[in-house]
């Protein structure tokens, strides 16, 4: 919001596997194997920016990335780029 509303030149990635992976590798380091609220399926990354005034879009084929980087670094203003990977 704050990106937007200053219209900030900046771009935000973000990886989506569908869940909180840094927390979930993180928990597992001191043995526990089940770790509540890191699955995150269906957040819409992208419908969050644009509902906040933030140019954004999702990628969710790798021949797409090129393009979609290339897009976000050449807009003016925030950009959110949603990489969705498995």
């Amino acid at each position: 919001w704050s990106a937007a509303q200053l219209n900030l030149p900046v771009t935000f990635i973000i990886i989506n596997n569908g869940r909180y992976e840094a927390l979930h590798r993180f928990a597992r380091l001191f043995g526990m194997q089940t770790t509540v609220g890191t699955l995150l399926p269906g957040i819409d990354f992208v419908g969050l920016a644009e509902a906040q005034g933030c140019r954004a879009a999702r990628v969710e084929k790798p021949g797409e990335l090129d393009a979609a980087l290339r897009r976000a670094f050449d807009a003016p203003g925030p950009f959110l780029l949603e990489v969705i990977v498995e």
